[in-house]
């Protein structure tokens, strides 16, 4: 028998008196604040759930962020005046729990939650959070590593608190205690919003990879309703611009058969033939970069990732000469634009920091879940089809596409352990279809293509041939080197 959302048969009286609520009082809100499906979470389980800070009601009372219990409690009380802390209850949790069905029609999933119990969790992190926005570092190079593992947290997609729970409180803080005139307290509340959502800003452009809009040309939580923090983040991100800026450009090389280069440079070094010689110094990294496209990034396997099929950022600049320059500021579905006529491919800046990671998998999340369009989700999956490698990092660092303190095969590992989403948006596919026609209409990828499907072993046999040839040659050499080699057998006598 398959087992029953419910653990009492207080929680089944629950879930029937909001089923009630649901058909009587009607709410506007649709789902906000949705679970991560388990097939996205198990690619990096630490990336979505939080690790300090439960925030909201899938989280708040899980045992092992206990500890940060304490830790909220003390920002509750240092952000409350005495009196307000004194009259916590009447003063916020009321009024928290009146908004009931707008906040449970927030989370996509039934809350075994009795009324009392999510109030108190809402007002109580609600506070917390607007405590963390008032004192957060408006400098990004006052930000401390613990701030980022607690960002990793705050922006994560089932770590989110409504922000009506935020104006609410907000508004309850900061009503007059005699009533004045209307309208101006009307805007003085409005002045509260302003002031949340320049917090909420200054913390998102803190975090965020991708640059984000001028926070003055988007509206307030009045004509475009912001949900929470990730929901700030994720429109500020996808807001459109279009300026392009100049950048230089740079060239690199691939990286697989030095396997070959060793075995012909023992060779010449044992025989003195010129062809051997000659077979060592060939530039055979560069070649062999266009056999194929690596199904793995610095020797570590992960069958279960997938991504486009499109060659690497170091593969379109040689065999295509491709331009890689960055664009300015903002995020849309145009992020990514290819001139075809001067072989120019612009891309935005992304800036990657110890939180980063986390940070896009949940934007990706959140896009995903609540069914906007796939611009985030089709730009990461083109990011990830481009780099294979260390070398694609440092090569789209040099053209400043890339900005980041990181090891580039650290960031190589996070672009290559991201699972492609379910679509792209068409522009993307646009641009990936004209970049591979490109790239294997090349007359070296043609040949080299046939060369791999018709001549060439797999690589783990070529890999295999390759170290039994090198054992052999190097057993050689050391005998050479005890008994010495004549000329009957080399057409000359053996330095080594």
């Amino acid at each position: 028998m398959a087992s029953s959302i419910f653990s009492s048969n207080t929680s089944e009286q629950r879930w029937v008196d909001q089923l009630n609520q649901h058909f009587t009082i009607y709410v506007e809100n649709p789902p906000s604040i949705f679970q991560v499906p388990k097939i996205v979470s198990d690619t990096n389980p630490e990336a979505y759930s939080p690790q300090k800070v439960g925030i909201g009601a899938f989280h708040h009372l899980r045992p092992d962020l206990e500890e940060m219990q304490s830790e909220k409690l003390e920002a509750v009380k240092g952000f409350l005046s005495p009196e307000q802390y004194q009259n916590f209850k009447s003063l916020i949790v009321d009024k928290v729990r009146a908004l009931e069905p707008e906040i449970r029609s927030c989370y996509s999933k039934y809350l075994d939650l009795d009324c009392d119990t999510l109030a108190w969790i809402m007002s109580i992190d609600g506070i917390y959070l607007l405590h963390l926005l008032s004192k957060y570092p408006k400098q990004e190079n006052n930000i401390q590593p613990d701030d980022r593992d607690l960002t990793e947290d705050i922006l994560m997609m089932e770590n989110q608190l409504p922000c009506i729970v935020l104006k609410e409180i907000n508004k309850s803080l900061n009503t007059p205690p005699n009533e004045g005139k209307k309208d101006e307290i009307e805007d003085g509340f409005e002045n509260m919003d302003e002031k949340l959502f320049a917090e909420m800003v200054s913390f998102c452009e803190s975090h965020s990879p991708l640059d984000l809009v001028n926070s003055g040309q988007m509206s307030v939580f009045g004509g475009t309703k912001y949900l929470h923090i990730l929901d700030v983040m994720y429109n500020l991100m996808i807001y459109t611009m279009s300026s392009v800026e100049p950048v230089v450009f740079f060239s690199a090389e691939a990286g697989f058969p030095g396997g070959i280069k060793q075995v012909a440079q023992v060779a010449g070094d044992l025989t003195g033939l010129k062809p051997l010689l000659l077979l060592a110094n060939l530039p055979l990294e560069e070649f062999f970069g266009l056999l194929k496209k690596k199904d793995n990034a610095n020797g570590i396997e992960n069958s279960s990732i997938q991504e486009i099929n499109i060659p690497s950022a170091s593969q379109l600049h040689r065999a295509l000469k491709i331009q890689f320059k960055k664009r300015a500021a903002g995020f849309s579905a145009n992020a990514v634009k290819y001139e075809e006529q001067n072989r120019t491919l612009y891309l935005p800046v992304i800036r990657l920091n110890t939180d980063s990671e986390a940070i896009l998998r949940n934007l990706v999340a959140y896009e995903l879940a609540s069914g906007s369009n796939n611009v985030i989700s089709s730009y990461l999956d083109f990011m990830c089809g481009i780099i294979d490698t260390a070398e694609d990092v440092e090569f789209l660092k040099a053209n400043g596409i890339i900005e980041s303190p990181l090891p580039s095969e650290e960031i190589a590992k996070i672009f290559n352990g991201m699972n492609k989403s379910s679509g792209m948006e068409a522009d993307f596919e646009g641009i990936v279809e004209k970049l591979n026609e490109d790239y294997e209409n090349t007359f070296r990828v043609k040949c080299w293509s046939f060369i791999n499907d018709h001549l060439v072993p797999s690589e783990a046999t070529a890999k295999l041939i390759l170290g039994i040839l090198l054992i052999l040659l190097l057993t050689l050499q050391a005998f050479c080197q005890v008994y010495g080699c004549s000329a009957r057998w080399f057409g000359k006598i053996s330095s080594i």
